[in-house]
């Protein structure tokens, strides 16, 4: 695959079970998750320290969630998948954070 696909090709291919498709799927959206990391971790860093890996792998798992989710006939791109799907890891990863932290009560 030498040719530049666009996202909504390679996530159809990648939800045939390409995995070559998926690998240029997060190559190709890299830097826009690397956004989504940097935005959140600014808005959430100021209730919990959680650190910038941790916002990769909610990419990470967005990305896939937005492929298994995608339908190109409702006339979306991707990138409003992987938008909605991060947002929903991120949290989640809040609230598993707030939980955690909470003080049992007797």
């Amino acid at each position: 695959m030498g040719k530049l696909w666009c996202n909504e090709e390679l996530a159809a291919r990648a939800k045939a079970g390409n995995k070559e498709a998926f690998v240029l799927l997060w190559a190709q959206n890299r830097r826009h998750i690397y956004y989504l990391a940097v935005k959140y971790r600014s808005i959430i860093e100021q209730n919990a320290f959680v650190d910038l890996d941790d916002f990769m792998q909610c990419g990470y798992l967005a990305l896939v969630e937005a492929v298994n989710a995608f339908d190109p006939e409702k006339g979306f791109a991707l990138t409003s998948y992987i938008n909605f799907k991060y947002k929903q890891q991120v949290y989640a990863m809040f609230l598993s954070l707030i939980h955690i932290s909470e003080p049992t009560r007797p």
